[in-house]
């Protein structure tokens, strides 16, 4: 006699197939989305960052300067014994001119950016309006104005508007990713930190840093007589007789990290720029 349908063994082959298919299909279709997710949100952290760096790169190319006052300076930030090079201080008037142009700048003229100690994955910049006081760019490094500088960032007086966000935060003290899991091996510390003791610390992916030619040392020589005008390392050797053309480069790193929104594996991103401000040295205004 001829059989018709399926044994009970051909069902659960069929069954246990079929169940097998829509696990892979699940999978895959898990990976996929994941994956568009991740592209997505590498996408926008690469036009934020490329767009403040950008900014940046403009900034520092219309700093004013003078002389003995380079337009650009890196501050240190100094918390628990950590030192992280964090912030980019640019002598740059909002009015676009300067209160005093032979003399030093005023605090409001100063124009701040750094992270932003109340959320380190933002890059902000920071003006202190209405402070009047005279200070040298050369004494912004001094721990008296160091802790001025921490105030003006958080001061609810202060202009601040943001330059990016979702910069990569660390935790230098054990070594730890912020949301990374207890025990787990220690990533490198952010970049420009050092440490003196055991303290920990959280910081922000952001790294400045700065070089003059001729550096203020060899400025200072010539001033005290210690060095010929000629002697000096003129960039490209484009000197006079009493003019010469100084260089203030500045690089800039930024890590920002984009995590998928099921919680999937966070990726850092570094970003690398760079920005360079030219400008004419008077050997009599040294």
């Amino acid at each position: 006699m001829r059989r018709c349908g399926f044994t009970l063994v051909e069902l659960l082959m069929a069954i246990a197939i079929t169940g097998l298919v829509a696990v892979m299909a699940a999978v895959l279709t898990s990976a996929v989305s994941t994956g568009g997710q991740h592209v997505q949100a590498s996408q926008q952290a690469s036009q934020q960052a490329l767009a403040a760096l950008d900014a940046i790169r403009h900034k520092v190319a219309t700093a004013y300067a003078t002389a003995n006052q380079p337009g650009v300076v890196v501050v240190q930030t100094s918390d628990n014994g950590w030192q992280f090079s964090d912030t980019l201080v640019l002598w740059l008037p909002a009015s676009g001119q300067p209160a005093n142009p032979d003399g030093l700048p005023l605090v409001e003229e100063l124009l701040l950016i750094c992270p932003d100690p109340q959320n380190l994955r933002q890059l902000i910049q920071v003006r202190a309006v209405g402070d009047t006081r005279e200070v040298s760019l050369w004494d912004l490094n001094t721990p008296e104005w160091q802790a001025e500088l921490e105030q003006i960032k958080t001061s609810s007086t202060s202009q601040r508007s943001l330059l990016c966000q979702g910069l990569r935060v660390v935790t230098v003290s054990e070594g730890e990713e912020s949301g990374a899991p207890p025990g787990a091996p220690p990533p490198p510390s952010p970049p420009g930190s050092s440490n003196n003791n055991g303290t920990g610390q959280q910081a922000a992916g952001v790294l400045f840093s700065v070089r003059y030619a001729p550096s203020q040392q060899e400025l200072e020589e010539v001033a005290s007589g210690m060095r010929n005008w000629d002697q000096v390392a003129w960039p490209q050797g484009v000197y006079s007789a009493s003019t010469g053309l100084r260089q203030v480069w500045v690089s800039v790193e930024l890590q920002l990290s984009t995590q998928a929104t099921d919680g999937g594996t966070e990726v850092v991103l570094p970003f690398f720029g760079s920005a360079t401000r030219y400008y004419q040295v008077n050997k009599d205004e040294l």
